[in-house]
Formats: structure tokens, sequence, C-alpha cells
């Protein structure tokens, strides 16, 4: 199938100039897909680096294909990138970085302090305001993002959502948080392939909201629970068990266990 000819009819948007962002890659924009994950993997093969943009996903997706809700006023998009190392099994480490360096750049754009949840929402005012999701393709690292940019509410079952504009009463051009964000990622590329995860980890743990928290994590087979102390040298949750035993979480579901 001729990818051109199968992808949605792409938008414009008024009042919002895109063109700066093609130094990152040829950029496809759309009013509403199913994922732009998606879209993604099926431009690997073209072998080019490339952002694809949407103003409202249908079939969003994050961490164990997870329903990511995607209406209109947020910012949904993925960058398509080759990297000149490998990332197969720096997974982990590679969306805690990422996960970093977006966090920092909408502090620059909002002033606002973001923190993280293990290993990649984005904490504002201590509810979700996005997440990452990092995904290989062949020789291609896909970056998924969701931000909740300009919503001005949210339905009942995500009640710990927020929004930019709703902690902010700011309304966000796309353009610039886009051309922030990949700036941002970019430079992480750079820092990454040098090898010194070491050298983003305090600023890594400084906004772990889960650290000294109780929490349920579920894995494959079995669900634990106790308190986590710390994030090893590789990213990994350092998890203290009720029976007093330390064990390391590298993937698994983690909820915050609350107060009742």
């Amino acid at each position: 199938m001729d990818l051109a000819n199968s992808l949605p009819t792409a938008v414009n948007l008024t009042g919002t100039d895109l063109s700066e962002l093609t130094q990152f890659g040829k950029v496809y924009l759309f009013e509403t897909v199913a994922s732009t994950q998606e879209i993604a993997k099926g431009l690997v093969s073209k072998r080019e680096p490339a952002i694809v943009i949407a103003l409202s996903q249908t079939r969003g997706y994050g961490r164990f294909r997870r329903h990511w809700h995607s209406p209109p006023g947020g910012l949904y998009f993925s960058y398509l990138t080759f990297p000149d190392f490998s990332v197969k099994h720096q997974l982990t480490q590679l969306t805690l970085c990422a996960g970093l360096r977006v966090a920092q750049g909408l502090e620059e754009i909002t002033s606002q302090k973001i923190a993280m949840r293990w290993p990649n929402d984005l904490i504002l005012a201590g509810k979700k305001v996005g997440g990452l999701l990092c995904e290989t393709m062949g020789q291609g690292l896909i970056i998924g993002v969701g931000l909740n940019l300009n919503q001005q509410y949210f339905p009942a079952f995500l009640s710990d959502a927020t929004s930019l504009f709703l902690e902010t009463t700011q309304q966000f051009e796309i353009s610039k948080v886009l051309k922030t964000l990949l700036t941002s990622l970019t430079n992480l590329f750079k820092d990454f392939a040098s090898g010194k995860f070491g050298d983003f980890l305090p600023a890594i743990k400084e906004r772990q909201v889960l650290i000294n928290q109780r929490v349920r994590v579920e894995l494959w087979l079995r669900r634990i629970e106790g308190t986590v102390i710390d994030l090893d040298d590789t990213g990994r949750l350092i998890l203290r068990t009720d029976p007093g035993r330390l064990i390391t979480i590298t993937a698994g579901k983690v909820h915050r266990i609350r107060n009742v």
C-alpha cells in the first residue's frame, strides 16, 4: 500500500507556522488520526526523520496499549528518528531521559514545576498532564508524546488529569510548544549517545513523585506491594516490600496506594 495515499488528510493550523519544525524531520500534521504512533511506524521504511502531529486521536495509546484520551485541545505527536546508537536495550533509561527533557521544556514554556511519575508520566500540580511512549521498529526510534495543553475540562473518569490551561489560565500555541520540545529531545540524543545516563539521574530522581510512596506493582503473574525508596543506577525502581526485602522493578503497572 502507498503510505502517502493511505494517510488521513493533512490540515493547516490557522495562524500557526510549522515551517521551523522541518529542521527536525518531515512534518505530517493531521486533524484526527487513530494513532500518531502507528502512522510513525508506517514511515520507518522511508528511513527519514519525521514528526507526526495530530489535534486529536481516536485510538491513542500508552504503555501496555492502554487507551490515551486524546480530545481536541491537546497535543499528540510522534517523533521518528534514527539515532546512531543502539537503544533497543536502553528504552527504560531513554524514556526517563526523554521525560526529563520534555518536563524541562514545559517548565521553560510555563514556569510551572513539572514532576515525573515512573516511568513515563508527567505530573503538574499533583495531576497527570502528559505522558511518553518510546518504541523501536527496525533502526527507527519513535518517541510518542501526549500532552494536555488547552483542555478546559475532563470527563469524570479522568479525575486525576489536568492541562496546562487549567493550571495557568493561558492558551498555548502548538507550534511553539513543539519547537521547544523537539529541540530538547534532539539535544537529548546527543547527550544520551555519550552513555552518561548517570548525568541525568539526579534531575530525574528529584522529580519522581513515587519515591517514599506506597505502591502496588502489577507484574505478569503477580502483584507486589511496598514502598519506593529510590531509583537504581539504571533507572529501575527500588522497592522495599512489606516483608522488608529490596527488589528492583524494570517494568510493570505501578499504582500509588493512597491513604484512606
